[in-house]
């Protein structure tokens, strides 16, 4: 039978992934840190200060992509952060701002994000509803934002190589 992904604990994730060690961005409570499932099956924080981040995925350069700053409401808690798209060198931990804003006007709440074969970060924003694209330049980094189109969520838009959302 299948269950809810909540009710299945870490160590089954890792166990069903091809590499338990990739398994970033679990998130049990809210808010929390960025969590970092190891090899050895210990659980870490890979990230404390997250700004909010959801919306993970792991490009093909195991750079962390994360969708950072979107209003968080739950009973008791709230947390906003600086509304970003982010990716983070998994080796180094430094960290790199791919976008916050489109055509001047800063996102409000980036969501979901996915990449396609080609390197492409595609992510939403909740305030304007719409998907965007980010593409890779020769140099490294990343073109300015296009918008594509009106759309809600993304997370099962375009399969991601290896996504972080669990």
């Amino acid at each position: 039978g299948t269950r809810p992904v909540g009710m299945i604990g870490w160590r089954e994730v890792a166990r069903a992934t091809e590499h338990p060690e990739r398994v970033v961005g679990m998130h049990f409570f809210s808010p929390v840190p960025i969590m970092k499932l190891g090899a050895d099956g210990n659980l870490s924080v890979y990230r404390e200060h997250s700004n909010a981040a959801n919306g993970l995925v792991i490009d093909s350069q195991d750079r962390l992509i994360a969708c950072e700053g979107a209003a968080f409401e739950r009973p008791g808690v709230k947390v906003q952060g600086k509304p970003q798209i982010t990716r983070t060198d998994l080796k180094t931990g430094k960290v790199e701002i791919l976008a916050d804003n489109y055509m001047g006007k800063p996102f409000e709440g980036p969501n979901d994000a996915t990449l396609d074969s080609k390197g492409r970060v595609y992510f939403t924003d909740l305030a304007g509803s719409a998907v965007y694209r980010l593409d890779p330049l020769p140099s490294g980094g990343v073109s300015a934002p296009v918008r594509l189109l009106a759309a809600p969520t993304i997370s099962s838009a375009t399969p991601a190589r290896r996504s972080g959302n669990v």
